[in-house]
C-alpha cells in the first residue's frame, strides 16, 4: 500500500494542475463588454439568497442586568452567535449561558419550525406567564408574538436544561412584559 502513495499523489498533482490551467484560459475574458460608453461600472447585482433576521448586535434582547437578575448569576453583554440569535455567558463562568432568540424574517421562523418538529415534539407549556407559550424538545421555550419567534433556553447551573425550564419561562415572561 505504501507504494501506491506516490502514484496517487502524481495522478493528484496532474489533475489539479490541468484543472487550473483549463480554469484560467483568457476564453472567457474575450467574451466580455464594457458597460457603457462613460466608462462607469454598473450596480454589482448580488445574490446572497433569502434576507434574513439581522441583528447587528444584542440590543434588542432583555440587558444583562435583568437577565443576571431573573438567572441568578452575574451574565456578560450578549453575543450574536447566529441569525436572531444572542448568547449571554456567565461572567464567572463562562460554561453557563442564556440564550435568546428573536426571529421576524418569516424564511428563518419556518427553518425554525421546521428543525423543532424534525427533532421532536413540542408541548404547549400552558403557563400564564406566557399565554401560547411552547417548549421544545431540547427544552427551549418559545413563543409566536407580534409576527415574530421568541426563544429562551438557560444553562445556568449544574442541573439538567430540562429542569432549568422556570428560568426560561420567567426570562421569556420578563421579555415580553411591555
Amino acid at each position: 500500500m505504501q507504494h501506491r502513495s506516490p502514484i496517487v499523489l502524481a495522478v493528484f498533482t496532474a489533475v489539479a494542475g490541468l484543472s487550473l490551467v483549463a480554469g484560467c484560459s483568457g476564453d472567457s475574458l474575450k467574451e466580455s463588454t464594457p458597460n457603457s460608453s462613460s466608462g462607469t461600472l454598473g450596480t454589482p447585482d448580488y445574490s446572497f439568497g433569502p434576507t434574513t433576521t439581522f441583528m447587528p448586535d444584542c440590543s434588542s434582547m432583555p440587558s444583562p442586568a435583568a437577565l443576571s437578575t431573573l438567572a441568578g448569576i452575574p451574565l456578560a453583554d450578549g453575543t450574536v452567535i447566529a441569525t436572531g440569535t444572542c448568547e449571554f455567558r456567565g461572567l464567572n463562568d463562562q460554561s453557563r449561558v442564556v440564550t435568546l432568540g428573536l426571529l421576524t424574517d418569516p424564511v428563518d421562523q419556518t427553518n425554525f419550525h421546521d428543525l423543532v418538529a424534525s427533532v421532536g415534539t413540542t408541548t404547549p407549556l400552558g403557563d400564564a406567564t406566557v399565554p401560547g407559550a411552547m417548549l421544545g424538545p431540547d427544552s427551549t421555550v418559545f413563543a409566536l408574538v407580534n409576527n415574530a419567534i421568541y426563544t429562551v433556553q438557560t444553562n445556568v447551573t449544574d442541573a439538567p436544561v430540562a429542569d432549568q425550564i422556570p428560568t426560561s419561562v420567567a426570562i421569556l415572561g420578563a421579555w415580553l412584559t411591555p
